[in-house]
């Protein structure tokens, strides 16, 4: 693979970045210029909206909203039209492809699984993997769906929130009936 630096010391290569079926972790927070908000949080993981093409890759964040990021083919192209500097555009400096997760310390999306702090039971709908902390460093969060709405401390929703592998049992199929 033929590979080329710019004058920003950022590696170009002549591949896409984006491609179709891919999802991408956000690696660093990224803050709208305009605004001064967070759109994308580093850890998080986003999905594209819309088939990569050769000039773009389109994420939706937590908001819903759709943002344009270019390949890496095109970055000169849009310094230029846009004004703007490389690092602030090159996708490569703020998100990482990775795969989906379907399995992780035993648990299988599907999987029922019982809360154990508020004994309800629950199914784990996705699981990803984030940074949690810096002495634990990246671990799995299961999102769980309770079928219901489970208050938890301070009145915190808990259906369809995430948690870490702690905080749950999982359940026989055999014990759900009894």
């Amino acid at each position: 693979m033929k590979t080329t630096s710019n004058n920003n010391n950022i590696e170009s290569k002549s591949q896409e970045f984006f491609t179709k079926g891919k999802k991408y972790r956000c690696t660093k927070s990224v803050v709208m210029k305009k605004g001064g908000e967070t759109t994308f949080k580093a850890g998080s993981i986003y999905e594209q909206t819309n088939e990569p093409t050769y000039f773009v890759g389109w994420l939706r964040n937590e908001k819903g909203d759709r943002h344009a990021w270019p390949q890496p083919v095109y970055i000169a192209d849009m310094v230029k039209a846009w004004d703007t500097k490389p690092e602030d555009i090159d996708p490569r400096l703020y998100f990482e492809p990775v795969e989906e997760i379907t399995e992780a310390e035993g648990i299988k999306i599907g999987d029922k699984v019982r809360h154990n702090k508020h004994e309800e039971v629950a199914t784990v709908t996705a699981i990803r993997e984030a940074f949690v902390n810096r002495c634990d460093g990246y671990r799995y969060l299961y999102t769980l769906d309770f079928g219901q709405s489970v208050r938890g401390p301070f009145d915190v929703e808990l259906n369809g929130g995430e948690f870490l592998r702690e905080a749950f049992t999982p359940v026989q199929a055999d014990m759900l009936s009894a």
